[in-house]
């Protein structure tokens, strides 16, 4: 018992020794110092001092490592239990203010053999925290970080931890990573924001910029993969552009050192819209190869397909690229990124994608190509050769392209000028053009030349001189260019007969039109466009038969055009004796549609004309409104108000509306007018192309007061309400009433009175309205009544009188002033023959006063019953001579002398018609025998 009590008293005293030097070099400084100094120093390591003790842990102050590595305090604390504990526990390591220096690193073979070889088998080890304060690395520009690791832990040659946080600040941007690492893969997330001083630069040009980025990133032995988290968005300012990534991934495998990618969006532009999907791989070599995949969605201008493809692939000597859009293609090579070969090739096809395009070249098949060569240094250069094959046209051209000048020549070559554009050009170009192009910083040259006709621009030192001659037309230029780019240039334009010019451009039309037409631009480019017209016409005709002839003289029309508007100043029209002046302005202007928009176009003092028409589709809709408008001409003085629309298409016109005669006179006196109804009786005149439009009018036209209609003649006060009817391929008719609320005719010395009256229009062709006339003339104290009914052309007349009065008497009175037992003797004597005289002279005196005829055709014919008749003629031409006879019937006769002997007498009377041939035999004697007494 003593000697077990001796053994367990030896074994604590043993133990108390053993622990209190345990504790002894456990806690004592020199031992960390020393522990320190020999497995530090020996691998490059050095600090200038430590505290602490190996029981609880320690700190190392000035770390240093090759020059590369300095942490002012790394300090590593624990339990010294814990550690020495089956499983070994560090409770915290803590680095502040590091600084690492990359490019100073230098690893020896020595090391890099030493730190290849297998390591120590480490135990399992649990780091519960490691912190990073104010980690600096230096690259060409800083980067700190600081970090904070939660659990890391070591076990079977694995390093797991499930809670990292990283924050990193560099000059580009600043990032905040939060994850795990589970002993393969570090995963988690990071967002980033842009550095300030780049989100200042960004703001200057974007409208706004996101504040954080967010990827999810995956880092493992094999490579790095990041992918986008939340869709982006980029507005630009001054494009009004906008970038939409709905997602992007980068993913850089260690092995193969190469970095693939994926980019899918849209873009935004006021020009174009389109969705893509991009793909890259990059090698550290380098070596890379990308496509772009778009679908265009939107586009201003109209475009073959909706489909790009843009490929590219290389390395750092040579480029090889294409890029497809419908039928057209352009390949790129290069070995020095230096120069490049371009060829763009079209595929057979045609413009029917261009909107706006006329008809002729929208069916046009074109197909093309161009090789060229660009060089990027030393010099920058451009030359290459185009060729364009169509269906009727061939074109071969040239460029030449330098920093210092420009040279384009080409040449357009027609293949079949029966069709294509050439049915639509003058025949006068359907030849070679040749057109010229050279622009340098001294001198710039245009030329253009046919087998007729040709047009020079020449400038040089920014001033501006050209001419041309097309055809019968001739032009003369002259301006400048300003230093800030502006061009101003006024040039005039002359053309001596505008059907002279239309016949050498092979334009033909059954309406002949001429006329002199000078013109003066002045044309200035700037920010906007700007051309102020000014186009005289010292005289002008239009024919559209061989009777009709409309002309003016010292015709004017003077605006600008400017940006998109057009305006009309003024204008000043002569048309026959008639002057039309405006002196307000009108407006229009063409908008992205190729819509022609009249805002305003300026009718008399108050009437306005506005609408739309759509050029492409040839159709338009206007509106004329006019208030209290004012009209003053030969043909009266009125005062309207009205409101029409009219639509227009291709084929078709209709015009719907009201016109209110508001007050005026009328003074048109119309032209007299001979027509022949028989149907045996053809009259060859011009003959014109039916128009094919359907034609549709329905426009009331009415007063509530009454217009006055005033000729030498006549004065009628009348109030219409009728209107102007016409249905497709169906003649223009009137329908309605005019009421005629009083008036008188004078016809030599005799005064007529129109009583209330009206007159109907039925809709017939030509116009033959219905009569309800009341007329009253009244002499020597006797009233009487004409009341004409029926139709214009076939009117009914009745007479009564106050007192009442035969036929005859009233008949009497109104011709000679006395009743017919007076002013006719009666039956076959002298007296009858003296009165019928009378009566045919009165007659012949009435119609020729009202009709302004001069007969030189004057007979009395008397039948067998006694009663009389007369015939009255007026000689048309040499040979022609129209005589009107009435006796018991009336008729109309047609002579024309053949010879002094021979003469045909074409016969028309109420019953039938007849032709006699007469031969007529002079029979007096010679000159000297008749006179002779």
């Amino acid at each position: 018992m003593g000697r077990l009590y001796v053994r367990l008293a030896t074994l604590l005293q043993g133990l108390l020794i053993a622990g209190g030097l345990f504790l002894y070099v456990t806690l004592h400084p020199v031992t960390t110092d020393y522990i320190a100094r020999k497995a530090l120093t020996q691998n490059g390591v050095g600090f200038e001092r430590i505290d602490g003790n190996i029981f609880v842990g320690f700190d190392l102050y000035g770390l240093t490592y090759q020059k590369a590595f300095y942490a002012r305090h790394v300090g590593v604390y624990y339990n010294i239990f814990a550690l020495l504990s089956p499983r070994p526990t560090i409770r915290e390591v803590l680095v502040q203010r590091a600084d690492l220096y990359p490019d100073r690193l230098k690893i020896s073979e020595s090391n890099a053999s030493k730190q290849s070889a297998p390591g120590l088998y480490l135990p399992p080890i649990l780091l519960e925290r490691a912190r990073i304060e104010g980690f600096t690395l230096h690259l060409p520009q800083r980067v700190t970080a600081d970090a904070t690791i939660d659990d890391l832990r070591y076990f079977q040659k694995r390093l797991t931890t499930p809670a990292v946080a990283l924050k990193i600040s560099s000059p580009w941007a600043e990032g905040r990573f939060e994850g795990a690492f589970d002993g393969e893969t570090l995963h988690g997330t990071l967002g980033a924001s842009p550095a300030a001083r780049w989100r200042r630069e960004a703001l200057a040009h974007l409208r706004t910029i996101p504040h954080e980025v967010k990827f999810s990133l995956d880092l493992d032995e094999k490579g790095v993969k990041t992918s986008l988290l939340r869709p982006l968005r980029f507005e630009a300012k001054e494009a009004n552009a906008t970038l939409d990534l709905a997602s992007l991934t980068l993913h850089y495998r260690f092995g193969p050192a190469y970095l693939d990618g994926k980019l899918a969006g849209t873009i935004q532009t006021p020009a174009l819209a389109a969705d893509f999907n991009q793909t890259l791989v990059l090698t550290p070599h380098p070596a890379y190869a990308t496509t772009l995949e778009a679908r265009i969605t939107r586009s201003a201008e109209p475009l073959p397909a909706d489909r790009l493809t843009i490929r590219a692939s290389g390395d750092d000597t040579v480029l090889v690229a294409d890029a497809r859009l419908g039928p057209f293609s352009l390949d790129a090579y290069s070995t020095d990124y230096r120069r490049f070969a371009l060829h763009a090739e079209a595929v057979p096809h045609t413009l029917t994608y261009l909107r706006h395009l006329p008809g002729f070249f929208a069916r046009q098949k074109v197909a093309s190509h161009a090789d060229a060569t660009l060089t990027l240094a030393p010099s920058p250069a451009l030359e290459g050769v185009v060729q364009v094959d169509g269906n009727y046209t061939a074109i071969t051209g040239s460029v030449e392209w330098r920093p210092e000048s420009l040279l384009v020549k080409s040449t357009v070559r027609p293949k079949a000028t029966e069709g294509g554009i050439w049915r639509e050009i003058p025949p006068i170009f359907h030849h070679d053009i040749h057109a010229y192009l050279f622009v340098s910083a001294a001198n710039k040259l245009f030329y253009l030349s046919t087998k007729e006709a040709y047009i020079t621009l020449f400038e040089r030192e920014g001033a501006i001189k050209g001419w041309a001659d097309i055809a019968s037309l001739t032009m003369d230029a002259k301006g400048r260019i300003g230093s800030d780019d502006t061009v101003d240039l006024r040039f005039f334009t002359r053309i001596d007969s505008l059907y002279a010019l239309m016949e050498r451009l092979g334009y033909h039309t059954q309406t002949t039109i001429d006329a002199q037409v000078e013109s003066r631009f002045h044309l200035r480019l700037s920010d906007t466009l700007y051309l102020g017209y000014d186009i005289t016409l010292p005289w002008y005709l239009v024919q559209p038969d061989s009777q009709t002839v409309y002309y003016g003289l010292d015709s004017r029309l003077y605006g600008a055009i400017e940006g998109e508007r057009i305006t009309l100043q003024g204008y000043d029209i002569g048309f026959g004796d008639r002057r039309f002046v405006q002196h307000r302005p009108s407006s229009f202007r063409i908008d992205d549609n190729a819509t022609l928009v009249v805002e305003r176009f300026a009718l008399f003092d108050r009437g306005e004309i506005a609408g739309r028409y759509a050029i492409p589709e040839e159709r338009g809709d206007f509106r004329f409104e006019a208030r209290g408008m004012h009209y003053r001409g030969p043909e009266g003085n009125l005062t309207i108000d009205g409101a029409v629309d009219l639509n227009l298409t291709r084929d078709t016109m209709d015009a719907e509306g009201e016109i209110e005669l508001l007050e005026g006179v009328i003074t048109y006196l119309p032209k007299k007018s001979y027509t022949v109804n028989d149907e045996d009786i053809v009259i060859i005149q011009d003959v014109r192309e039916p128009s094919h439009t359907e034609k549709r009018l329905d426009i009331h036209i009415f007063a509530d007061k009454p217009i006055r209609y005033q000729i030498p003649m006549a004065t009628v006060d009348f109030k219409p309400d009728v209107t102007i009817w016409k249905e497709p391929f169906k003649d223009t008719v009137l329908l309605g009433i005019v009421r005629i609320t009083g008036g008188s005719i004078d016809v030599e010395d005799k005064h007529f009175t129109i009583e209330p009256s009206e007159i109907y229009f039925g809709g017939a062709h030509p116009p033959n309205p219905y009569l309800d006339l009341h007329i009253l003339y009244t002499y020597d104290f006797k009233r009487f009544h004409i009341y004409v009914s029926h139709t214009l052309a076939d009117p009914v007349f009745l007479f009564s009188s106050e007192p009442p009065m035969s036929q005859n008497d009233i008949m009497s009175y109104i011709l000679f002033g006395t009743p017919a037992s007076e002013a006719f003797g009666g039956g076959g004597g002298p007296g009858g023959s003296m009165a019928s005289m009378l009566l045919g002279l009165g007659i012949k005196h009435a119609i020729g006063a009202a009709t302004g005829l001069k007969f030189d055709t004057f007979n009395i014919i008397e039948n067998e019953e006694g009663r009389f008749g007369f015939e009255v003629g007026t000689r048309i031409g040499k040979r022609f001579r129209i005589i009107y006879r009435n006796d018991t019937l009336s008729s109309i006769i047609l002579q024309y002398t053949l010879s002094q002997s021979v003469r045909v007498d074409v016969d028309v009377k109420e019953t039938g018609q007849g032709i006699n041939i007469l031969y007529v035999k002079d029979f007096r004697g010679p000159k000297f025998l008749l006179n002779r007494r």
